[in-house]
């Protein structure tokens, strides 16, 4: 019998441009088979890995113990219960679309969307992994906003679409306040045609956990 692969949804990240309109075509002569497997739900799991296992005939691809894909696979949830919050408190609406709430922070501002949420994984990882100097993110209009520059003191100054570096200032910690400030300042200039741009292609049969599908788009 062949060995059958399992790549859990949320680990493979799906983006598409927060304002684009999404279509679906009809069935037709030559489309693929779809077929509907069920995953095995665990309540009492608190992370992705230890909720969602894989159903009958399939195993989790295990990751390198310091990839990113590990990273996802152990991302914190909530109970199963909970609710999506938005940045100001509000219960999402439309509840019951999703399956389990991730236990992170996403602020107080009406920032963390789309494509900042692969921003904000991707540089939580290389955070948690103990290696802040790989963060490093490109602006919509090119220009380079790495986290290296940022904890020297540095502020990003924009002047319509001209963006620059101040002189260095007083060097910042890479505590989670000075953090998320970065990433604030990320998301404010960043979207998804900017991630589309840095990303790398690869054949749609090489798909790992923590590629993105990803269309960008402005808006």
């Amino acid at each position: 019998m062949k060995r059958k692969t399992f790549v859990l949804l949320i680990s493979a990240l799906v983006v598409y441009s927060c304002s684009s309109s999404q279509t679906t075509n009809e069935s037709g002569a030559g489309d693929p088979e779809v077929v509907q497997t069920f995953v095995e739900y665990d309540s009492t799991g608190n992370t992705i890995e230890s909720r969602y296992n894989p159903p009958e005939g399939f195993e989790r691809i295990k990751c390198d113990e310091k990839s990113f894909g590990i990273f996802l696979q152990n991302l914190p949830l909530k109970n199963p219960d909970a609710e999506v919050k938005l940045f100001n408190g509000s219960v999402k609406h439309n509840y019951g679309v999703y399956s389990s709430v991730v236990d992170l922070n996403i602020g107080t501002k009406d920032l963390h969307q789309c494509a900042d949420a692969v921003i904000r994984l991707r540089a939580d990882y290389f955070r948690s992994i103990g290696e802040p100097h790989q963060i490093r993110f490109s602006f919509t209009n090119g220009f380079l906003c790495d986290y290296s520059n940022w904890l020297k003191g540095r502020n990003v100054v924009v002047s319509g679409n001209n963006v620059h570096w101040s002189v260095a200032g007083t060097p910042r910690t890479d505590n989670d306040q000075d953090y998320w400030r970065y990433l604030e300042k990320v998301f404010t200039y960043a979207g998804t045609l900017s991630l589309s741009r840095e990303l790398k292609s690869k054949p749609i049969d090489q798909i790992s956990v923590g590629d993105v599908f990803i269309h960008g788009g402005s808006p």
